[in-house]
């Protein structure tokens, strides 16, 4: 007898709190996986894969212009607005490109709406084996990562060495560090209006 009513009681508890004690047990359950994982993807430049790597800039209007007219920027070098219809090729661009393209920055800009992640560099105040070390650095950096929309171009006249923005975002760089640049494109890789663009 005592066993059928503690059948009986169990069956009356799984009807009665069963599904309301199941959807409790599954939010917290959800809970838990969001703070653990909330918890682990704190922004760092050490994990590099997630949070936000860079300083915020303005975003600015992203405006089509006519190629040739000499596009306007908040930020030098930029991280959004103005651009031109075309785009340039990802890859590595060696310091001459800079006189081959007239307003590269135009091209650059649109780059950056597609989800680019741009290494700007200048080498105007570097030693030669310092520039060597700090193009050297960039390119396997580019090597390395699985992101594909990965452009370095050279900049006269940059505040430091090395600058690497995307949209809306930048880092400021005296001397290559490998570690935060790929935190950088990890965090901040395609990231912008047009992600699906190539």
């Amino acid at each position: 007898m005592p066993q059928r009513r503690r059948i009986r009681r169990g069956r009356r508890w799984a009807l009665r709190w069963g599904p309301a004690g199941l959807v409790a047990m599954l939010g917290i359950l959800a809970l838990l996986i969001f703070l653990a994982r909330r918890g682990s993807t704190a922004p760092s430049a050490v994990a590099g894969d997630v949070g936000e790597v860079g300083e915020s800039v303005p975003i600015e209007p992203p405006n089509h212009i006519p190629a040739g007219v000499p596009p306007q920027y908040t930020t030098t070098p930029p991280s959004s607005g103005m651009h031109y219809a075309g785009t340039l090729k990802p890859g590595f661009y060696d310091e001459d490109a800079w006189g081959k393209v007239d307003y590269p920055e135009g091209y650059l800009a649109h780059n950056l709406e597609h989800g680019y992640v741009i290494f700007w560099y200048d080498c105007s105040r570097l030693s030669r084996a310092a520039c060597d070390e700090l193009k050297q650095t960039i390119q396997e950096v580019m090597r390395s990562r699985p992101e594909t929309k990965l452009i370095a171009f050279p900049y006269p006249g940059l505040e430091a060495p090395l600058v690497l923005t995307s949209w809306g975002r930048r880092l400021v760089l005296e001397k290559p560090d490998r570690q935060a640049m790929e935190a950088f494109v990890a965090a901040n890789y395609n990231k912008a209006p047009e992600p699906n663009a190539p």
